[in-house]
């Protein structure tokens, strides 16, 4: 305060003016806050030292409350807001933290309490300050503290913790000594900070990244620009970052990649943004395309990679820009040793490890290195081939096997169980590319034998299978082992090993690749063995045989009358099935012509398919209704279908619940009330791009997102942070206070949720937003049953609200219940009485019966829902699209035939980010339908010429395409393993249907043109041409760059 008082620390904007505080003000509000500290627990022991910090607050109230434990002797310790009660109550159990100060908030007061009940010992809890109580105005008159004994170096300073992605978060100690380094580590750059304004405004305040950049100040002068303090605290959004930025004038922002991306897509904010000194991003990685093209812009985008245990990695900052083609390097810091282990893998990777030196010392040691103690990061860097202590980021060492099907699997665990069995020196997991995993063992050398014995490989595989099956049982269904894909080392090619003791992973592989290749072969090989054909053709010996083929398939037994898809059968399993029926009734000689492909799915319970079977092999047609070659069987199955879908929609609209809104118990709506949102499906891309909008939106307080359980048991936290990263959507959103994760089923009673929290939800939600849905074109209506229920469910909980209106109710249905639409002009924004329309698929069939359910509801009740007919959407502002999609199999046949179909229309496709920004403004429709697709839309032929140049092959016609598609398929050897490298052949029935002639009333692919009067006006916003420019180029390049990294294309 003496020396420079007056220089400013905080700088933000108000409704009115600027406003500055500056280090003499924040100085008195630190002992304010310290002596609040004081007055509450007295001066601090050595058992209760650790002050935890669980709040949802302002950024210089953080920053003061925790500069004040510090100054009164205390550990402050920031705890993520979005950790649940058990994993608090783990960290507060490891820290011997008894003390516990809490934002007012319901969600954290919630938190706290729920993470202190099992605690054997009392826990404090004491309300968070907030600004105006650290800030009063006359600040300066606060009493200060008596001169502190200075703490010794090495002695804890902050708590910080890990992010807990593979089990509860761990604390990690930062010590004074570590604090005062990361002070200075703006010193080792080559940029004078002072005056610079550095904004903050994107970074969760318990985030290591966060504690980080609040230290550079005390070195440098740098000024910190955030938001205004106001409770609750000001949430992120693209929109109103920019605004502060432009507004304060920051001269270097640091921030995350999300948030970049949506800048890049605004010509004026590109230009604005190249007058920064520096825009640092982290917490994952900046679209290769998006950095690149700023970077030729003049931006200034750098890696501001670190780490929780080690602090900023870079140097902050360079002086002179990153040539255009550098931007995804750093510089290695001055003030750390580095040390590199080559992964000897064919590339210049290597683990950067952090040693500990007499001037650093990392917050954790997790290695030793040439008889020095060392943090091995786990991360994996690429030097640049010219410049000295220069790095970018290639990846993890533990990098996940991505398999064809586009799910990833974890080796280690898997890994980890089977070095348990001593008869195992090593396993090394492998399926890159492939559509199953396998594991490479290399024996213990007791066990070793030579696996061309065919006697003893069998003998050895059944010694381990017990182990094997306890590695099953804890992996995802997707990541298990067959016996047959356990592939074992020959003593003549022994494993090669790291000199940390592991096997040279890859090399390992490149050594044993034909070999496991010959196991793919001999798996194929199996699938295609059959089941013994009935002996007598009867319903009897047809169900047996069924029963077999099925349950052999799956690899399990299920019940004849359940139905197959929802007990874990999945496309390529039901073209087995079907295969080996096909087959059989081949064999004996019966007329397979007729049959459609999809039999599988349209008769999915292994009654209902024996039943097929029996009309098919049934000696007069003309007495089976149902049989293929019968002139009314098409009629009569359609005629039942019809039946069971109204049967359903009978059934569920023949009573609703009364609403009693005369006991005085009904809640009354007040004026500017928050809103309290029910959001289905944030797992998925569509629903987590609406999570991600509806945190930023002002307001909404509270979103409870309501997901299935995993099957593979991964938690529901872990699942969304998963999605957030592959969708570029910003993970440090999931650590909002506002979000409550739950696990549930529509379909089942209370949603699957205990009665406290069903009461809850019931109670608070103002909104119900269903995007949860299966999307299967193969199923039939019978396996999206539960999920009509589920809608039954939901509208009974908006029913049983207390609010003096129900809460609306959206439903995201889709442009398939056109399916069958007729007429020439575009389909209005009206409800659909015709069942015909919809039927001929499964998906199209249920989301229509839902929208009957509930314009049902409509008229016989006060529920007034919104159904939002979704168009194609196409890629996340990353450039993710989900590669199962028909579009990505649509592209990825292009490299398998040569060619790519142009079609003679136009597609009105619609980014997933445009996409939800118009569902969350459609909760207000006073439309009761509205349809979604882009009001702009572009030449199938501008995008796919685009494409088709990027893969170097022909756009041909349509119809030409298609025959190539068919001809493939027809002369493939397997139809599995076509399947599998070009998963266009899966939608071959579909795509059959579509000739690519030019259609009145429709765009190209045959969909039909929507009417979008009423979308327009009940989403103003999104609709405006300003916000919604056309599909063009860069989109395009960002789905085909997703798509080579996934691995669905190929890397140029």
């Amino acid at each position: 305060m003496a020396h420079n008082g007056s220089h400013p620390l905080f700088r933000f904007t108000t409704p009115s003016t600027m406003r500055e505080i500056c280090w003499e003000e924040v100085a008195f509000a630190v002992h304010r806050a310290a002596r609040h500290i004081l007055n509450l627990l007295g001066p601090p022991s050595t058992d209760n030292s650790v002050i935890s910090i669980i709040a949802a607050t302002d950024a210089i109230a953080f920053f003061t409350f925790v500069n004040g434990a510090l100054r009164a002797g205390y550990q402050p310790f920031p705890i993520s807001t979005r950790n649940s009660a058990d994993a608090v109550a783990y960290l507060l159990k490891q820290t011997d933290s008894r003390t516990v100060f809490v934002s007012s908030d319901d969600a954290m007061q919630t938190l706290t309490r729920d993470s202190i009940k099992g605690l054997g010992e009392k826990v404090a809890v004491h309300p968070m300050p907030q600004f105006d109580e650290v800030y009063p105005e006359d600040v300066r008159q606060a009493e200060l503290l008596p001169p502190m004994e200075r703490p010794g170096l090495d002695e804890i300073g902050l708590v910080l913790h890990s992010s807990g992605s593979s089990s509860f978060p761990k604390p990690i100690y930062i010590t004074h000594r570590m604090l005062l380094t990361w002070t200075r580590v703006p010193w080792y750059g080559e940029v004078d900070l002072c005056g610079a304004i550095i904004s903050l405004h994107g970074l969760p305040l318990f985030h290591a990244y966060a504690q980080i950049s609040f230290t550079f100040p005390h070195s440098t002068g740098a000024v910190i620009a955030t938001y205004r303090p106001s409770t609750p605290p000001i949430m992120p959004t693209p929109q109103n970052f920019y605004e502060e930025l432009q507004a304060i004038d920051c001269t270097v922002v640091i921030t995350v990649p999300i948030i970049i991306e949506a800048w890049a897509r605004d010509p004026e904010k590109i230009k604005r943004l190249s007058k920064v000194k520096a825009i640092l991003y982290g917490g994952s990685s900046l679209s290769k395309s998006v950095g690149d093209m700023l970077s030729a812009n003049g931006v200034r985008v750098t890696p501001g990679y670190g780490s929780t245990e080690v602090g900023p990695f870079l140097t902050v900052l360079s002086r002179e820009p990153a040539r255009e083609e550098d931007w995804e390097y750093f510089v290695l810091s001055r003030h750390l040793s580095a040390h590199l282990i080559p992964q000897n893998d064919g590339t210049s990777a290597a683990e950067i490890c952090i040693m500990s030196t007499d001037f650093y010392r990392p917050a954790v040691i997790n290695t030793e290195i040439d008889g020095k103690a060392a943090y091995a990061t786990n991360d994996l860097v690429i030097p640049h081939p010219t410049k000295p202590r220069t790095y970018k980021v290639y990846g993890r060492v533990d990098d996940q096997i991505a398999l064809s099907s586009g799910e990833k699997t974890n080796p280690i665990p898997i890994e980890s169980i089977l070095m348990t069995d001593p008869r195992i020196r090593y396993p090394i997991v492998f399926g890159n590319g492939k559509f199953q995993n396998g594991i490479l063992v290399e024996p213990a050398p007791a066990y070793s034998f030579d696996p061309s014995d065919e006697a003893a490989l069998s003998e050895y595989r059944n010694e381990i299978w017990p182990t094997v099956e306890r590695a099953n049982a804890s992996a995802p269904s997707h990541s298990r082992l067959f016996k047959e894909m356990i592939v074992v080392a020959s003593p003549s090619k022994p494993f090669t090993y790291t000199i940390k003791g592991t096997p040279r992973r890859k090399a390992v592989l490149t050594e044993y690749a034909d070999e496991i290749e010959a196991a793919y072969t001999a798996l194929e090989e199996s699938a295609r063995s059959e089941v013994d054909a009935p002996a007598d053709w009867d319903e009897t010996s047809i169900l047996d045989f069924v029963r077999k083929v099925v349950q052999g398939v799956l690899g399990k037994e299920v019940s004849d009358v359940v139905d197959i898809f929802q007990h874990g059968c999945d496309s390529l399993q039901a073209t087995h099935v079907r295969n080996a029926i096909m087959r059989t009734l081949r064999a004996a000689n019966f007329n397979t012509s007729p049959i459609q492909q999809s039999f599988v799915y349209e008769n999915p319970k292994i009654a209902a398919l024996a039943k097929f079977i029996l009309d098919v092999v049934a000696p007069n047609p003309a007495s089976n209704p149902s049989h293929p070659d019968s002139g009314t069987g098409a009629t009569r199955a359609r005629s039942s279908k019809e039946k069971e879908i109204e049967s359903l929609i009978a059934e569920l609209t023949s009573s609703f619940p009364a609403r009693d809104v005369s006991n005085g118990t009904s809640r009354l709506e007040s004026a500017g009330e928050s809103e309290v949102i029910l959001l289905t499906g944030s797992t998925g891309g569509l629903g987590a791009a609406i999570l991600a909008q509806l945190l930023t939106t002002p307001s909404v307080s509270r979103v409870y997102a309501l997901n299935r359980r995993s099957g593979n048991g991964k938690a529901l936290k872990a699942r969304h942070a998963e999605v957030f990263a592959e969708r570029g959507l910003d993970a440090a959103l999931l650590e909002s206070a506002k979000v409550v994760l739950v696990e549930g089923d529509t379909a089942v009673e209370k949603l699957g949720t205990s009665k406290e929290l069903y009461e809850e939800i019931r109670d608070k939600v103002t909104c119900i937003m269903h995007i949860a849905w299966k999307v299967d074109f193969n199923l039939a209506f019978s396996s999206f049953e539960p999920l009509v229920r589920g809608v039954r469910n939901l509208v009974d909980l908006s029913f049983q609200s207390p609010r003096s209106s129900p809460p609306r109710l959206l439903f995201a249905s889709s442009v398939g219940v056109l399916r069958n639409w007729e007429k020439d002009e575009p389909a209005l924004e009206e409800p659909i009485h015709d069942i015909r329309v919809p039927l001929g698929s499964g998906y199209s069939e249920s989301k229509w019966a839902v929208e009957r359910i509930l314009e049902i509801a409509a008229e016989k009740t006060a529920l007034r829902p919104v159904v939002v007919r979704i168009g194609q959407l196409c890629g996340s502002s990353n450039g993710c699209w989900n590669r199962s999609e028909w579009v990505p199999s649509v592209v990825r046949s292009g490299e398998v035939l040569g060619c790519l179909p142009d079609c003679q229309d136009v597609i009105s496709w619609i980014p997933t980010t445009n996409a939800a920004s118009a569902i969350i403004e459609f909760r207000h429709s006073s439309f009761q339908i509205v349809h979604l697709a882009h009001p702009k839309p572009v030449d199938w032929s501008i995008v796919f010429k685009r494409i088709a140049t990027s893969l170097d092959v022909k756009l041909v016609p349509y119809s030409e395409w298609l025959t190539a598609l068919e001809t493939r398929l027809q002369t493939a050897p397997s139809e599995v393993e076509e399947a599998k490298h070009n998963p266009a052949v899966l939608l071959l029935d579909t795509f059959s249907k579509y000739r690519g002639a030019q259609t009145p009333g429709r765009e190209a692919m045959g969909v039909v043109k929507l009417d979008l009067r009423k979308t327009r006006e009940a989403a103003r916003f999104v609709f405006n041409d300003a916000n919604l420019p056309q599909i063009g180029i860069q989109d395009v390049d960002r789905w085909l760059e997703y798509w080579q990294r996934i691995g669905l294309l190929r890397s140029e």
